[in-house]
Formats: structure tokens, sequence, C-alpha cells
């Protein structure tokens, strides 16, 4: 089983409009909401895929029980630890033919007492997992050195941990060593205090990250495709085109795509053809309807070079 750890779920309302007219009511042409988040969303991605999933997180409030009657009413399987606060909600207003406008809520707080039982909740899961995936946002008022204690626990049993948080929360994952971490370019930059113009200077600050001990380290460049780097080799992913430039990768489906490579046991190539074409699949506009017809046609246009160091 692939566990998918989310710390931050969302409620997303999508509402579509022609065009908005200020300072007058406007009527959106459709609405639709839904379960939202990266984690969340990649539990829903490998469950399409036919993936063992469990879905692991933290709900509250009305928005929290309509997210977790979707989760039943779609047969994710989830193990939820319920909250106090209300579950954060995004709006996103879609006008046609222009840029989407996203408003989003405050972050749940999330109460020591609550985050000593989602701890415990995920040590008795842990044990099922082959393999656990940590993605995205994490309130603010969470102490980041549970983010450590969650890969160090996952390492303990000899669980793979996949990770690809957001936010100051990422240091504390990476002195817990684990298995395989995304990131994209100015997380590096934060992360080292430098300034990375070049792909030679960005490959030796992920070395650092190498030298903490993680095995296999992903930078995205956004819809450029990624440097992926080994303790002894070196991959340059290319993507030659995206049709929606301004959409970025999604960390989730990234990231499901590399726990479904090793569940499935491909080679290291087709292990990152799958994680980068997983990554880049909503930068299309058959997005809505993913399939592994998709994933492929889009994996065979990826280029691929291995460098050694």
């Amino acid at each position: 089983m692939i566990l998918s750890v989310d710390f931050n779920p969302l409620l997303k309302r999508k509402f579509k409009l022609d065009l908005i007219n200020k300072n007058s009511s406007n009527t959106a042409t459709e609405v639709i909401y839904g379960p939202g988040g990266d984690g969340i969303e990649l539990a829903y991605f490998m469950n399409a895929l036919n993936e063992d999933v469990m879905f692991l997180g933290l709900l509250g409030g009305a928005n929290g029980t309509i997210i977790e009657n979707y989760l039943y009413t779609d047969a994710i399987p989830h193990e939820i630890l319920n909250i106090k606060d209300e579950t954060q909600e995004r709006i996103i207003i879609s006008i046609k033919d222009d840029s989407d406008i996203l408003i989003n809520t405050k972050e749940p707080r999330i109460t020591r007492d609550e985050i000593e039982s989602f701890l415990k909740l995920y040590n008795k899961l842990l044990p099922c997992s082959k393999m656990i995936c940590c993605v995205g946002d994490v309130p603010i008022n969470i102490p980041k050195g549970v983010l450590f204690d969650f890969v160090v626990n996952a390492n303990i049993l000899g669980v793979k941990a996949l990770i690809a948080i957001r936010g100051e929360g990422l240091k504390y994952c990476l002195d817990a060593k684990p298995y395989l971490v995304v990131l994209d370019k100015h997380q590096l930059e934060t992360l080292t205090n430098l300034k990375l113009d070049f792909e030679y200077e960005i490959i030796k600050a992920g070395l650092f990250i190498i030298d903490k001990g993680v095995k296999i380290v992903v930078i995205s460049l956004g819809n450029r495709g990624s440097i992926v780097l080994l303790e002894d080799k070196v991959y340059r992913i290319d993507v030659p085109y995206v049709e929606l430039q301004d959409v970025l990768p999604n960390y989730g489906y990234m990231l499901g795509g590399f726990a479904l490579a090793m569940e499935r046991n491909y080679d290291f190539e087709t292990f990152l053809r799958i994680g980068q074409a997983c990554g880049i699949i909503n930068c299309f506009r058959h997005k809505e309807e993913v399939d592994m017809s998709d994933i492929k046609r889009i994996m065979g246009n990826l280029e691929v070079a291995k460098f050694n160091y």
C-alpha cells in the first residue's frame, strides 16, 4: 500500500464565468467543487491508475465533512483525524480566455493533542505501507519537527519516504533522510542561500541534499523538465512542449508517478519518464480525464540524458 499524507487538504470551489462585470452581479456558467490539495489529489490519481493507495489527512468543520463524503462516494480508501478548526477552502474564479483568480481562506489551527493523535494514526498505518508520499503545504502552527518524526519512523520500518513539502518544513524532512525529495529551483535557493542561474550551479547545490543521505533528488524546472541527482549520476529530463504554458507541474501527481514506478519495479529511465509525465499531465488540455495512454504518450516525447560526475 502507498500511504499519501496531507497535513492541509482543502475544499476547492471553482466558478466558471465568461467574463466579470465589476460592481454588478455575476452569474457562473458552471460551479464545480470537491476535494483538493496535493496529497488528496495524489490519492485520487493513484486510485484512477489502479494502485493500492490510502489517504491520511486532517479534516474539520463543514468543509471537512464535504470532503470526507466525497472520499466515501468515490471509494477512496482513507483514514481521517477530525480536528476542531475548519478545513481550508480555495475558491477559483475561472474566466473564459483569461487567467484564474485564486482565493484561499485561512489555514486551520491544529492543536498539540491533534498533532499527537495524527502521529499515532500514522504510526498505526506505517507497518501496512510500502512507501509514504508526504506532499503539499503544512499549516504554520504545526511543529516542523513533526515532519522529521514522520520520515524517521518510516525509515525505522524500512518504508521508503517520498517527500514534496513546501515551506520551512522541507528542511526538517531532509534532516531525517527521506528516500526521494522533489523540490523546485526556488526552494533549493532558499535552502542553500544561493542564487542559481545556471544548470551546473543547480546540480552543485543539489548535491548538498544528496550529502545529507537522500537517495534521489528531483529538482523541477517547471515546464522545462527536471534535473535528477543520484549519488554518482545526473539525469536531465527535457520536456519539448506543453500546451498550457502557464500551468505549473503538479507535485502530487509527480510523486504519485514515482511511487507507481517503484511499486511496479520499472527500470530507472522509465521511473524518470513516468514521474515527469505524471507531473506535467495537468499542462495539457486533456487533463480532466487522465488515463495511462495519456501518460505513455507524454513519456514518449520526453528526452532523458545521463551524465556521470
